[in-house]
C-alpha cells in the first residue's frame, strides 16, 4: 500500500472467525484520496486475520476505488480460509462478490443476466411456496357456508 494511510475510518465491521471461538476480525475502510492525477485510492485496514494488514482498492475517481475497496475486502476473506460470521448470520461477512466489469461489457452483462434470471427463479419460487401454504392455511380453516346459506352469517338475527 506504499505510504497511503488509513486515516480516519468512514466505515467500520466485525466480524467473527467462525470455530476459533469467536475471535474477532475488525475491517475499517479508509476515506478514498486522490494519490496522483487519474487515479485514486481507498485504504482498508484488517486487523485479526493474523498480523494486522492493508489493502487499497484504486480507480479513476473516488467512487471507483471504493468499489475495488469493498470486492478487495470480499477476496482477502474469501483467501483467508477461514469461515465468518457477521450480525448473527453464519458464513456471511456482508462484503458480496462485485461483478467484475474490467473484463468488458458484455462479460459484466452476460453475468449480471445470470444473476437476474437467478434472483426472478428465487422470487417465483418463494411466491410459489407462500401461495401453497396460505392455500393449506385456507382449507383448513372451518366454513361459514352453511351459514351464510341460512342467511345467519356475520349477523346475529336472520333476515
Amino acid at each position: 500500500m506504499g505510504d497511503l494511510t488509513l486515516g480516519k475510518a468512514i466505515a467500520t465491521r466485525r466480524l467473527n472467525v467462525l470455530g476459533d471461538g469467536r475471535r474477532p476480525v475488525t475491517i475499517r475502510i479508509g476515506r478514498p484520496r486522490r494519490v496522483r492525477v487519474g487515479e485514486w485510492a481507498c485504504p482498508v485496514q484488517f486487523v485479526g486475520l493474523g498480523e494486522t494488514h492493508y489493502i487499497a482498492g484504486r480507480g479513476v475517481d473516488s467512487c471507483q476505488a471504493l468499489v475495488e475497496a469493498l470486492a478487495g475486502i470480499h477476496y482477502t476473506l474469501a483467501q483467508s480460509g477461514s469461515r465468518f460470521s457477521w450480525s448473527s448470520i453464519k458464513d456471511e461477512t456482508g462484503f458480496p462478490r462485485a461483478v467484475p466489469y474490467s473484463f468488458g461489457p458484455k462479460f459484466s452483462a452476460r453475468v449480471n443476466q445470470h444473476i437476474d434470471r437467478e434472483l426472478e427463479r428465487f422470487i417465483q419460487n418463494a411466491k410459489r411456496r407462500l401461495k401453497r401454504k396460505d392455500s393449506a392455511r385456507r382449507s383448513t380453516r372451518p366454513s361459514n357456508r352453511a351459514l351464510e346459506r341460512a342467511g345467519f352469517a356475520g349477523r346475529s338475527t336472520p333476515r
